[in-house]
């Protein structure tokens, strides 16, 4: 048997003795009382390029239009608990795939400097980068309050609280930038009125 392509040999689905014979380009039976024989279902091996791992996540409509190729990324392998790695985003498939109704779109994460220890079909988590400031004021999210379009928070000062109108910027996981409205130092409240609950205006590193 000659490979195709060069790679590495990952799984054989035969061993020494089985009998396997190519039709039509797929593998057909040819069974014998003392051998067992390759099905027309199974391949024999798989060959695979393991020099270039990747990441294959399914990106919702919602943030596609945000993702690009060249942006970084953080991996972080089930496997490998405590670790992260870094990666690039390698592709954006264009067409999405549609599942139950939902429309996601396939992105490929190659690794900067993949683990030795990683192996193909590991489970994996991807935050991807869209957008970096540098030196903002930031604020927890919880202490961001919209009604009717405007965007306000609760500031504690003298021992009272104002409501302070706000222009946001980019948003994490947690934390909202602040882009006028607030100056560093000033304190935010995050949830009830009290000041046991308030929190500082930070600056991010």
């Amino acid at each position: 048997v000659t490979a195709p392509i060069a790679g590495t040999v990952a799984n054989i689905g035969v061993k020494i003795g089985d009998q396997v014979t190519a039709s039509g380009g797929n593998l057909s039976s040819n069974i014998s009382s003392s051998t067992s024989t390759s099905s027309s279902s199974n391949a024999i091996l798989y060959i695979g390029n393991f020099s270039v791992p990747y990441v294959k996540v399914q990106a919702s409509e919602a943030d596609i239009t945000n993702i690009k190729a060249g942006q970084k990324a953080t991996i972080t392998l089930d496997a490998l608990a405590r670790k992260t790695f870094v990666g690039i985003v390698d592709q954006v498939d264009t067409a999405g795939a549609i599942s139950s109704g939902v429309v996601t779109y396939s992105t490929y994460v190659t690794f900067v400097a993949p683990p030795t220890d990683i192996r193909p079909g590991m489970s994996a988590s991807v935050t991807i980068q869209t957008a970096r400031k540098d030196n903002v004021l930031m604020v927890p999210s919880s202490a961001i309050q919209t009604t009717s379009g405007q965007t306000t928070v609760r500031v504690l000062k003298n021992g009272q609280v104002s409501v302070v109108d706000v222009t946001t910027g980019l948003i994490s996981d947690t934390d909202t930038e602040i882009t006028s409205g607030l100056s560093a130092g000033d304190i935010v409240v995050t949830g009830t009125t009290s000041s046991s609950t308030s929190t500082g205006a930070t600056s991010s590193p």
